[in-house]
């Protein structure tokens, strides 16, 4: 009795430390392509950024990113997810709060092991739908329905310690409207490990960058680079629960707002 009431403290402090490193929406995190343990699992994210655009217009973000997602089978089988995002932006004149627009989408997804690793994908088709409010300003959804196919993956050698995970998305904008919009494609590759090197078997970083670039019409050609740079911290005893801390810069842009995000995530496995 006496040793389950101490591992309960020990994860108990582990999640305070954890949560604590938090402090005060692409998806490209630790695992992006692994299924989690369970059938089920919710994102609970929190971001907070600031971006300038091509104007020197300034607009101060806070997201509240729900994901909840759905998986089945071993080395293959199914998955789904739907992504429900509540925003507050203020652009400096003008403030607005709300529901954004929502993502449901989802696909096959399969793993396989050979002799120098695993390696894991969530391929996903999804539909971008227009639930946020776009006729105030700052807009809190983009009034059409966008449609998205891509990958996730991971790369994971044998010992499991070292890890690259990554995204690639093609959006096709507006597939209900005529509309002289961009597509986009957006991509991402975070490499890295446990930081069980530094005595800190929990704490896992990777790091490495994000980009978008817009296609077609007027901005063809618009990108923006990204750096991220991810850590997650795991509780000893428990694949239930999980937090992560993502902090993103733009290092470079053409066209498109430019700036920094942070980001506070808890995973829940259920």
């Amino acid at each position: 009795m006496k040793e389950k009431v101490t591992r309960w403290k020990k994860a108990l402090f582990t999640g305070v430390a954890c949560l604590g490193i938090l402090g005060n929406v692409h998806a490209d995190s630790i695992a992006r392509g692994q299924r989690g343990p369970t059938e089920w699992q919710a994102d609970l994210r929190l971001s907070l950024g600031e971006r300038v655009n091509a104007t020197s217009i300034s607009t101060r973000s806070i997201v509240n990113q729900n994901v909840i997602k759905y998986w089945n089978g071993g080395s293959k089988g199914i998955w789904g997810f739907g992504a429900f995002p509540y925003k507050i932006l203020d652009n400096g004149t003008s403030e607005n709060s709300g529901l954004g627009d929502i993502t449901l989408g989802g696909g096959p997804r399969f793993a396989f092991t050979n002799y120098v690793g695993s390696f894991h994908f969530l391929p996903y088709v999804a539909l971008t739908l227009p639930i946020g409010d776009s006729t105030s300003k700052p807009a809190l959804g983009n009034n059409r329905i966008d449609f998205k196919v891509g990958t996730g993956f991971t790369y994971l050698p044998s010992s499991k310690k070292g890890e690259i995970s990554g995204i690639v998305e093609y959006t096709r904008t507006g597939i209900d409207k005529e509309l002289k919009i961009p597509d986009e494609v957006y991509g991402g590759i975070l490499a890295g490990g446990s930081l069980s090197v530094l005595r800190m078997p929990r704490l896992r970083m990777l790091t490495g960058i994000t980009g978008t670039t817009k296609i077609g019409s007027i901005n063809d050609g618009d990108y923006v680079i990204t750096s991220r740079t991810a850590l997650r911290c795991t509780p000893p005893n428990t694949k239930r629960w999980h937090t992560e801390l993502w902090v993103d810069h733009d290092i470079k842009t053409k066209g498109m707002p430019k700036g920094h995000a942070v980001t506070g995530m808890l995973r829940l496995n259920f």
